[in-house]
């Protein structure tokens, strides 16, 4: 698109750029701080309880095996909550909170 051939390393670090830029900006208009930086409501799915059951049986298997929960007789939408937890906890986990600096880890740029 821009005429240019780019390896995957490249284009990660352009994405960098102006993954950053937009930081920059949105600190300018004092929305930068940690407390809007959060993950999109639907990256931490299930969003909607018709997901949850589409797909049950695999979510029920995530409570058992990585959070150790037995998800029997626990209704949809405390099924649905554990697992809104669960990652929320993980997105925290790959932050490193530096004083009033947060530095995400890009688990493929490795920081």
């Amino acid at each position: 698109m821009t005429g240019k051939n780019i390896d995957k390393e490249e284009l990660i670090r352009q994405s960098e750029r102006v993954y950053n830029f937009q930081r920059v900006f949105a600190l300018k208009l004092g929305f930068g701080t940690r407390e809007f930086d959060k993950p999109p409501y639907r990256s931490l799915g299930p969003a909607t309880k018709e997901e949850y059951l589409s797909r049950h049986d695999r979510y029920d298997q995530q409570l058992v095996e990585k959070m150790g929960i037995d998800p029997e007789g626990k209704s949809v939408e405390e099924k649905m909550a554990l697992h809104r937890q669960y990652r929320e906890q993980q997105f925290e986990e790959l932050t490193i909170n530096d004083g009033d600096d947060v530095k995400i880890i890009h688990p493929i740029a490795g920081g």
